[in-house]
């Protein structure tokens, strides 16, 4: 299978040196290596509203932590970051209505591409830029 529908392995790299931050990436891997196993194995029917959902609900709250913590220190690439949240979250919703039509299947492993896609962009660039300047 390709290597985007590989499990990322939670180590030191995608730690940006702010606990309460870290704990949170944490939780995203996690979901995100678990619908990777259940892909892999042929068990990711009926799983997709459930994985929205909790993509949802940690994107609230994950990115307003990371927005208050920008705000109260000033961190100067805010407008940027902040952008690219919102665009997370607006990519999330059109996955969502473009999902109509599409096999379980299908719909799930394109959640997992922007999912994956981002922890490794994001995380990896973006919130290290966060984690430099807070730390």
């Amino acid at each position: 299978m390709d290597e985007i529908f590989s499990p990322i392995e939670l180590s030191d790299e995608y730690k940006v040196g702010i606990a309460a931050i870290d704990r949170e990436h944490e939780l995203l891997i996690g979901l995100y290596n678990g619908l990777v196993k259940a892909v892999k194995s042929g068990n990711a029917r009926d799983m997709w509203d459930d994985a929205f959902q909790r993509l949802v609900e940690y994107a609230d709250q994950h990115f307003a932590n990371e927005e208050r913590l920008m705000t109260a220190r000033q961190f100067p690439g805010y407008e940027n970051h902040k952008r690219q949240h919102d665009n997370f979250v607006r990519n999330l919703h059109e996955l969502a209505t473009e999902r109509t039509g599409q096999d379980e299947e299908q719909a799930l492993k394109l959640l997992l591409v922007f999912v994956g896609q981002w922890i490794r962009g994001h995380i990896l660039v973006t919130d290290k830029e966060l984690g430099e300047f807070v730390g």
